[in-house]
């Protein structure tokens, strides 16, 4: 039986949707979410865009560079991922310094999320 066409709605995402991390930010230098998933080719430099769950269900995505996306190869969909931010790396001179990061996994508890009642 064929679908309706007509019936196909468009869903648009909303810029609000989702925060973007910044690690150089006061508080911000580490990340603790659950990993759900990533985008690739997004934005002027073609980088991938990674998406978190916070432990209060917050949406946050954090921009790839190189050292962050070697990393997150190796990461599983689901787990709970910590990035630490450890600032930038000198290189060689004329070149740009690269920003390194500590990643990593554990599985998700299974209370990950859930509020907790307080008595």
């Amino acid at each position: 039986m064929p679908l309706d066409e007509t019936k196909w709605e468009t869903i648009q995402g909303d810029k609000g949707d989702t925060t973007t991390w910044d690690f150089k930010a006061k508080d911000k230098s580490e990340l603790v979410g659950e990993y759900v998933g990533f985008e690739d080719n997004i934005g002027a430099y073609n980088s991938k865009l990674y998406h978190f769950r916070l432990e209060d269900g917050e949406m946050v995505d954090v921009w790839g560079c190189t050292t962050l996306d070697k990393r997150m190869m190796k990461i599983q969909v689901g787990v709970l991922v910590r990035i630490r931010y450890l600032g930038e790396v000198p290189t060689q001179p004329g070149r740009n310094p690269y920003k390194d990061f500590d990643v990593s996994s554990q599985p998700k508890p299974d209370d990950w999320g859930i509020p907790t009642i307080e008595e």
